[in-house]
């Protein structure tokens, strides 16, 4: 896992989690890119720009990876084999998400913001998995 910092950060004055030109933060690249062990923090897309964020991070994953991105939200489902992943939930700085890298007790591994408070709670997990065969 290489730790990237976002550079798109959310204007406090906003509330909102996007910065003071309207762009949304860019933590989810950062920990994409964190997870995937990106060594070019700008080659990765600034999904959640995007229209179709979700499906757009799909394919990059499976581009870099091979594997499909998958979400859960039970704890007890993560699978072995796999230290880190990226946990969304409430920012301490504002009422909206924010994703962090946590490891498989859903303790704080990295977190992209430069303050590095992580999240108040973990929601949801998301991580590269295998394609099970039909």
């Amino acid at each position: 896992m290489i730790p990237h910092t976002q550079q798109i950060l959310a204007d406090p004055a906003r509330g909102d989690g996007h910065d003071a030109e309207g762009r949304p933060g860019d933590c989810w690249k950062a920990c994409v890119a964190s997870l995937l062990d990106v060594q070019d923090y700008d080659s990765v897309p600034h999904f959640v720009a995007l229209e179709d964020w979700w499906g757009e991070t799909v394919k990059y994953v499976w581009a870099e990876t091979g594997k499909s991105l998958r979400k859960w939200r039970d704890p007890a489902f993560i699978p072995e084999g796999l230290d880190y992943f990226i946990g969304t939930g409430p920012s301490p700085r504002g009422d909206f998400y924010h994703a962090v890298i946590v490891d498989r007790d859903g303790n704080l591994v990295h977190d992209p913001h430069p303050s590095r408070l992580g999240i108040l709670a973990v929601e949801d997990y998301f991580a590269p998995l295998p394609v099970e065969a039909p």
